[in-house]
């Protein structure tokens, strides 16, 4: 057949393989061939491919052609071709069962991608995936069409990976960086043991591109797992990453991850690593408000040029609440100051709240007029 042509066929590989099995089995060819007639015609075109990924890997050649699909472009890989019915899927199924676990990858590799996509070739593929990971890894690495390798490989390499991390990170890492799909296994991978091993995790996560969207989410997600275990080693590892935005990130997930443990000491890195901001203050609210009744304390952990942000008014006002004795206590040891005057209004609101009368005296601390007329108003129309 000649290059570049288009066909119209049927899947006759998997034809040809379930009529035998049908036959073996005893279930009518009529079923059968109803499936058939009822799976949507492909045009498939048959085209030279250039030179496979796999080709500057030491796992193996790849074929010299690759099949695209021409169809709907928004149906998933795995959904061109179905059975007619419930009935006849599970007739699939169970044909795919039946074919011997040393027969697998034989049969895979005869199929086009017509064939593979259909659900006899996906039952045959996940099969493939639990027997041997890394045989069903490399052999997806060699197909052309990268969404279909993609699929395949978050399949099997995800498999790999729990079977032997250690083996599926070393063939990640040795891809070459130019290759296509070579963040895609990283991240798979890395997924596989963001929980379990963290640090792996997270050098996994490091090589992929700054623009790629999983990085953060990723190093994030890995970080926060080695705050459970060690906070000390991840806090420590974030504070000797250069200064920026992606440091920000991972350090907010290590304090929110550290705070479930020792919420004191992980407001006290939170605001050593990250710039006074949006990211630092809702961090520090949350793990105050996650605190609740034990909040005692905690915002003494804050540094006092935090308070100057105006949303930390509301972490003094949560302390107050839940412990205004102890709040009112670290008030009175700061110095007089805008600092001071922030803190006292918040918690003279608080106490005026609970009909408190020593509000009147926290709002006659405060130094700046302007606050303290306007808070005055506040706490005289709460203990009328």
């Amino acid at each position: 057949m000649n290059s570049g042509s288009r066909i119209r066929r049927q899947p006759l590989l998997i034809t040809g393989i379930v009529a035998v099995c049908c036959l073996c089995s005893g279930v009518a060819i009529s079923r059968l061939f109803r499936w058939s007639n009822h799976s949507r015609p492909l045009v498939v075109e048959r085209t030279v491919a250039g030179p496979a990924q796999s080709d500057l890997l030491s796992t193996g050649e790849a074929g010299d052609t690759a099949d695209h699909i021409h169809g709907s472009s928004e149906a998933p890989w795995d959904a061109h071709l179905q059975p007619a019915s419930e009935t006849d899927g599970e007739v699939l199924a169970t044909l795919a069962d039946a074919i011997a676990d040393r027969e697998l990858a034989a049969v895979l590799q005869t199929m086009s991608l017509a064939e593979l996509q259909t659900e006899f070739g996906r039952r045959l593929f996940d099969r493939w995936v639990a027997v041997d990971p890394r045989a069903a890894t490399l052999w997806a690495w060699k197909w052309s069409d990268r969404t279909i390798r993609e699929e395949l490989l978050r399949l099997a390499v995800a498999r790999w990976a729990e079977d032997d991390l250690a083996a599926a990170a070393a063939w990640a890492e040795s891809l070459a960086p130019e290759l296509e799909s070579r963040e895609a296994a990283l991240a798979i991978v890395g997924w596989s043991a963001h929980e379990a091993r963290p640090q792996d995790a997270l050098r996994l996560a490091m090589h992929l591109g700054d623009e790629n969207p999983t990085l953060v989410a990723l190093a994030s997600a890995a970080a926060a797992s080695w705050a459970n275990v060690d906070p000390l080693a991840a806090s420590t590892w974030v504070h000797g990453l250069p200064a920026n935005e992606f440091r920000d990130r991972l350090a907010d997930a290590v304090a929110r991850s550290w705070a479930l443990s020792d919420a004191q000491a992980a407001l006290r890195f939170l605001f050593e690593s990250l710039p006074i901001g949006d990211t630092q203050v809702q961090a520090a609210i949350e793990i105050v408000q996650r605190a609740g009744a034990s909040a005692s304390g905690l915002v003494a952990a804050i540094p006092e040029n935090a308070l100057r942000h105006e949303d930390l008014r509301f972490v003094v006002s949560l302390w107050s609440a839940s412990d205004p004795t102890g709040a009112g206590d670290w008030l009175n040891s700061l110095e007089l100051g805008p600092i001071r005057d922030e803190g006292v209004a918040a918690h003279a609101r608080v106490l005026a709240g609970r009909g408190d009368p020593t509000a009147r005296a926290w709002v006659e601390s405060v130094g700046n007029p302007t606050l303290r007329d306007l808070t005055m108003e506040y706490v005289r129309a709460q203990l009328r």
